[in-house]
């Protein structure tokens, strides 16, 4: 009997069932090749269960740790691969079970192009289901977060996330505005930035806050707080130029919280962009900026 299975059955093989576990953590490590096995337990074994960390490939063949507890499972962390989608997707787990999810972390997205067709699952459906009663997702890996981005585009699963966390991975200007616009009820974005992106580096620095202003107006017209860090090796310009533009999409924002070893005197440097010719047009909007924001030390809360 492996540790997978000896969750589910005590020494004299009879199944065993927790009633009252809130939390269950398993960190799965297997190598290189991931042995999947079957389920042992038909029953429910986690009936209360309202936290479930799996790090690490799922070892099951089938969907035994969200079994019977649909309405209790409220925050799930995972790693989604082909072989857990296939089953969260034939189990339909998302779709019609999972009544009260509102915390969804995804640590890594590993999808095999090359699955056999009747395994492969459309991932922006897929990711749609998932998303319908989150209201907090944090996404840990760069092909799932273009994923997510490209899957809320399509569907309207992403309808009511108010907080929407990127960590380890550095997201231009272009894909937070995209962010923005299809994620309509986010209220908090924590998030690191890096630079413009392809997509606006056709379109010139004077013009930019115009366009940004007409194409993404009140895209962020609930995002409230933004907690950044910025990465780009260059001067505080850049930064201050983000941050602004972002702002001309958000214009509810009223707290930014930035970790940046570059960037000094914040204040004045909000001032002085916004009596350039650039800016001016908009200073009685973006004026609120000077004091929206709060430097973090390099050992803060952020990240």
């Amino acid at each position: 009997m492996d540790a997978a299975t000896e969750l589910f059955s005590d020494v004299n093989g009879n199944e065993v069932v927790y009633p009252n576990l809130q939390y269950l953590e398993l960190l799965i490590h297997f190598g290189n090749q991931p042995d999947i096995v079957a389920a042992v337990s038909t029953s429910t074994p986690f009936p209360a269960l309202r936290t479930l960390k799996l790090d690490g490939t799922y070892p099951f063949d089938d969907d035994v740790l969200f079994r019977g507890n649909s309405t209790t499972l409220e925050s799930l962390s995972l790693r989604l691969d082909d072989k857990l989608i296939d089953i969260l997707s034939r189990e339909r787990v998302f779709k019609n079970k999972l009544k009260v999810l509102r915390n969804l972390t995804i640590y890594k997205l590993s999808i095999n192009n090359g699955a056999p067709v009747d395994s492969q699952v459309n991932i922006g459906n897929f990711l749609n289901d998932t998303m319908s009663t989150v209201k907090r997702l944090t996404v840990s890996d760069p092909k799932a977060v273009t994923a997510c981005i490209e899957a809320a585009e399509q569907g309207s699963g992403f309808q009511n996330i108010e907080a929407f966390r990127v960590n380890y991975h550095g997201l231009t200007i272009f894909e937070i505005l995209r962010v923005l616009k299809a994620f309509p009820a986010l209220i908090t974005l924590e998030s690191s930035i890096s630079v413009l992106g392809p997509e606006l580096k056709n379109i010139s620095a004077m013009n930019l806050p115009d366009y940004i202003a007409s194409t993404y107006c009140n895209a962020g017209k609930n995002l409230q707080v933004w907690r950044m860090t910025f990465f780009a090796k260059s001067d505080d310009a850049q930064f201050i130029d983000c941050l602004l533009l972002l702002a001309l999409a958000s214009p509810q924002l009223r707290r930014l919280e930035f970790l940046s070893r570059t960037v000094t005197d914040y204040q004045g440097r909000v001032a002085e962009a916004l009596k350039s010719e650039t800016y001016s047009k908009y200073a009685a909007q973006l004026g609120r900026l000077a004091n929206a924001a709060y430097k973090l030390h390099d050992h803060g809360p952020y990240m």
